[in-house]
C-alpha cells in the first residue's frame, strides 16, 4: 500500500510541475501579448481648405526628436505611412508654423490601415526665452 502511494505522488510531482512551469510562461508573456504594439498602414489626407502642402514627421519617444516620414502632401492627395499603434505623428505645413498632431490608435478588428486626415493646423506656440541675470547666458 505505501509503495502505491508512492508511485501516485511521484507521477503527480512532473504533471503539477509542467503545470507550473507552462503557468509561468503564460504570466510572463501575457502582457507582453496585452501591450504590444500593431505593425499598421496610416493613411494621410490633406483636407485642408487652403492650397497648402503638408509633411508628416515621426515623434521619437525617447528624444522628442522628429523625423520626416513623407513627401509633401499637397491638397487633396493622400499618402501612406508604415507605424504602430501608439506612435505620435506630426502633420507640419511648409513652414512648420502649423501642425497638427495624432496618435495612431489601435486599428479595428480584422484592419490594418488607420486613416488620418488634416482638415485644420494649429499655430505653434512661441517658445518662452529667459534672461538669467546672473550673468551665465539665456536660458530657454
Amino acid at each position: 500500500l505505501s509503495r502505491k502511494n508512492e508511485m501516485t505522488r511521484s507521477s503527480l510531482a512532473p504533471t503539477a510541475l509542467r503545470r507550473g512551469f507552462l503557468l509561468a510562461i503564460l504570466f510572463c508573456t501575457l502582457p507582453l501579448c496585452l501591450f504590444a504594439q500593431r505593425s499598421v498602414t496610416i493613411k494621410v489626407t490633406n483636407s485642408l481648405k487652403d492650397d497648402v502642402p503638408i509633411a508628416v514627421y515621426w515623434r521619437n519617444p525617447t528624444d522628442r526628436e522628429e523625423k520626416r516620414v513623407t513627401h509633401l502632401i499637397p491638397k487633396g492627395e493622400t499618402d501612406e505611412i508604415e507605424g504602430y499603434s501608439g506612435h505620435v505623428f506630426v502633420a507640419y505645413d511648409q513652414s512648420v508654423q502649423y501642425f497638427k498632431e495624432f496618435i495612431t490608435p489601435e486599428p479595428k478588428a480584422g484592419e490594418s490601415v488607420v486613416d488620418f486626415t488634416v482638415s485644420a493646423l494649429i499655430k505653434k506656440a512661441a517658445v518662452a526665452r529667459f534672461v538669467n541675470r546672473s550673468g551665465s547666458g539665456p536660458m530657454e
